[in-house]
């Protein structure tokens, strides 16, 4: 009998699964060529904010945690990726759930095409202690407000939000170079909103920073500073019906969601007021509390709003839930057992980041440097130490290079930045040639943490 029971010991021993690497190092074998090691392999393209594309080769099961890793980590995105995502590029845009597989979640394709965006948009971006991570919010909120979506109806504030974008990119006023002329040839609004005037408007401000001799670093942070008092700065906007059949827009926001009726904000339910959020089928359930004090005591309202489809309403709801983690919750619950997965009665999904109080706590990272150059002369957003964690194997994805704006350097941050010139469009073809990029370096001083939760309301425990 003893030797029956070590004969199947043995052999649960030899099946034992073997324990995961985290990070990248088993998913980010880079092939050059852009070929596929296996004819099932999934190709996934992603789009980076700054218009370049680049192409991945996965296993046909891998989960959403692997594009993740695999795509931040080819542009050296690592300490403050959370609040950054992956949406899936189609009429909807969903985000990717890193813990499914990636072509459950995908309607369209091969191949698959995703989109890099800020997802959580922190109420202040200029406290972020990374820099690469700032600039990337600046690029995200530049790209907005050219399309018109980040909108502002005063002229002086379009004004100076260029101004700070020309001082960033291109430094100093120059008389000889800087001219109107030169103002005209770089988008910065919709054709119909910058106008000529608004154009010498933006030159006058231009002028006005000469003297104070600002850093991209400093003009990022004054740029970020001044935008997030835009109305719609971070609004994650959603279309829904109310009961009355009217149309009304439902606004994700660090505190709470908003609402809006006809572009005019009519209410705001707080995070730490709305007590249940549940969704079925095409209808979203809200269960808002109601101090009255008057009668000393706490009401409860219930509001219904109707989606187009079901598919809408779990993105809005899911959206809501990740929201709520993120800028409420110190942080977040173990995920559920397969036992509790197998035996559930709603949705098995959770969310699976580092909330805003986690990045808020850590202290290992600092200011990171890096270069900005051209796009028209073509660069890549990747880093040395990311493409060398990308080559470290070279055998389970393939990897299509296009060209990207930034490139981390392990020098000091110098005056080149990527050029927004001769954009003709939101959305930028990416051009011809590959560069090398340097590790980006660590800042010997203690980094300087911001609790970037201070617009939080209280009772950062609070559950939907």
């Amino acid at each position: 009998m003893a030797a029956i029971i070590r004969f199947f010991s043995r052999r649960w021993r030899k099946t034992q699964r073997k324990p995961e690497h985290s990070g990248v190092a088993e998913m980010s074998h880079v092939s050059f060529d852009g070929s596929k090691k296996k004819s099932n392999d999934l190709e996934c393209v992603v789009e980076y904010i700054d218009g370049s594309c680049t192409t991945f080769f996965l296993p046909k099961n891998a989960e959403g945690s692997k594009l993740y890793d695999l795509a931040f980590a080819f542009i050296g995105l690592n300490d403050e990726r959370e609040y950054f995502g992956l949406r899936i590029d189609d009429k909807l845009k969903p985000w990717v759930d890193p813990t499914k597989p990636i072509r459950k979640q995908c309607r369209v394709g091969p191949p698959y095409r995703f989109l890099m965006r800020v997802k959580f948009f922190s109420a202040e971006p200029q406290k972020l202690r990374d820099e690469y991570t700032r600039y990337l919010f600046v690029l995200q909120l530049r790209k907005q407000l050219e399309q018109g979506t980040l909108q502002c109806t005063d002229d002086q504030v379009l004004a100076e939000l260029a101004a700070f974008l020309l001082q960033g990119e291109f430094g100093a006023y120059d008389q000889r170079q800087h001219t109107p002329a030169f103002v005209s040839t770089i988008p910065f609004y919709p054709h119909d909103r910058q106008t000529e005037t608004l154009e010498l408007a933006i030159l006058q401000e231009y002028k006005k920073l000469r003297s104070r001799e600002w850093t991209p670093e400093e003009a990022d942070r004054i740029f970020l500073d001044r935008v997030r008092f835009l109305p719609n700065y971070g609004v994650d906007m959603h279309t829904v019906k109310g009961k009355d059949n009217e149309n009304y827009t439902l606004g994700l926001t660090p505190t709470g969601i908003l609402v809006y009726e006809d572009e005019e904000k009519i209410g705001l339910f707080v995070w730490s007021m709305i007590l249940k959020l549940d969704m079925h089928g095409k209808k979203l359930k809200l269960v808002v509390a109601e101090e009255n004090e008057q009668a000393r005591k706490v009401m409860e309202h219930t509001f219904v709003f109707v989606l187009p489809d079901v598919r809408a309403c779990k993105h809005l709801w899911k959206s809501a839930v990740e929201h709520h983690a993120f800028f409420r919750l110190k942080g977040i619950p173990k995920p559920p057992t397969k036992l509790q997965q197998f035996f559930r009665l709603k949705s098995r999904f959770y969310a699976s980041f580092r909330t805003e109080h986690q990045l808020a706590q850590e202290n290992n990272f600092g200011s990171s440097s890096f270069r900005r150059r051209n796009t028209s002369t073509g660069q890549s957003l990747r880093s040395d130490a990311s493409a060398k964690a990308l080559n470290r194997l070279n055998s389970d994805a393939g990897v299509t290079r296009s060209n990207s704006s930034f490139r981390r350097v392990s020098t000091r941050r110098v005056a080149a930045r990527p050029s927004f010139v001769n954009r003709s469009s939101s959305r930028p073809q990416p051009s011809a040639g590959n560069q090398v990029l340097q590790p980006p370096t660590r800042s010997t001083r203690p980094p300087n943490v911001e609790d970037t939760r201070a617009h939080s309301p209280a009772n950062p425990n609070s559950s939907l």
